[in-house]
């Protein structure tokens, strides 16, 4: 969804699907607040990507300035 709406994936550790990757990779070994807190961030993204899809908004993204 990202992709679509024009939101490009970082792929870095900074990157929050990086972080929901990690946690249900090692649900096993982890909280259940993690897998809670990770849960809810996914839906929040998922929620967040239907508004801008439905809205037909065209997000541009420009790299940052260096200073």
């Amino acid at each position: 969804m990202r992709d679509v709406v024009g939101i490009p994936t970082r792929g870095s550790e900074a990157d929050a699907l990086i972080e929901i990757g990690t946690v249900a990779a090692s649900i096993d070994l982890r909280a259940n607040e993690d897998a809670r807190i990770a849960l809810l961030d996914a839906a929040g993204m998922i929620r967040d990507l239907r508004i801008v899809m439905d809205s037909k908004i065209e997000v541009i993204v420009k790299a940052a300035r260096e200073t």
